[in-house]
């Protein structure tokens, strides 16, 4: 029994992304099918569950895919999204069976988020590049208007189409981000399901 306390105690600290109820539930969960299961020693236990830090890091994965699956349609980030993808990864390590995938899943994550990085560098870089262009232009615009009305206007114009087309890039951008986002937590779930899938059978 002491041996149970030890496992759910490391296993607790393992759990500390997890709010309170949360841990608490999962606790209380592996406890039941622990005590169920008729395990007595801290090593039975290890060799159906794994060690605490690797059921902990199973049980934030589940956890977090659940939570970006629910939050798919309001509030899923690109940096939620590939923390998401580096917990799933940190489980499939954990895991020695799953340990040649983890590494190849990692290898793929660090490139998604150096590319990410890039395309988010690069498009911040023209996007003021473009407000900086806009500004000069309106700029000129105005202070044209007084010693060449036409020339001053045509400026002005080309600004505000500027400023238009900068609204309009703002929420594309956005929406690019989030579909992102959703690709990597749906490619990131069929992964892990399909490798606790294959761990059931197995």
């Amino acid at each position: 029994m002491k041996e149970i306390q030890e496992y759910l105690q490391e296993l607790s600290a393992n759990l500390y992304q997890l709010n309170q109820a949360d841990r608490q539930d999962a606790l209380q969960f592996y406890e039941e099918y622990i005590n169920d299961a008729g395990y007595a020693s801290k090593q039975e236990i290890e060799s159906n569950l794994g060690t605490p830090k690797q059921l902990g890091r199973r049980i934030l994965a589940e956890y977090f895919l659940k939570q970006d699956e629910q939050d798919l349609s309001n509030s899923l980030t690109t940096k939620r999204s590939i923390k998401t993808a580096w917990l799933v990864v940190l489980a499939l390590l954990a895991t020695p069976p799953t340990l040649i995938i983890g590494v190849i899943l990692l290898g793929v994550l660090m490139t998604v988020t150096f590319v990410l990085l890039g395309l988010l560098f690069g498009a911040l870089g023209l996007f003021l590049a473009a407000v900086f262009l806009t500004m000069v232009t309106l700029y000129v615009g105005v202070v044209l208007l007084f010693s060449n009305f036409v020339v001053g206007m045509f400026y002005l114009s080309i600004g505000l189409l500027g400023l238009g087309a900068i609204m309009i890039i703002i929420p594309i951008v956005s929406s690019i981000g989030r579909l992102i986002a959703i690709i990597v937590t749906r490619l990131t779930r069929i992964v892990f399901n399909f490798f606790k899938r294959r761990k059931v059978r197995g």
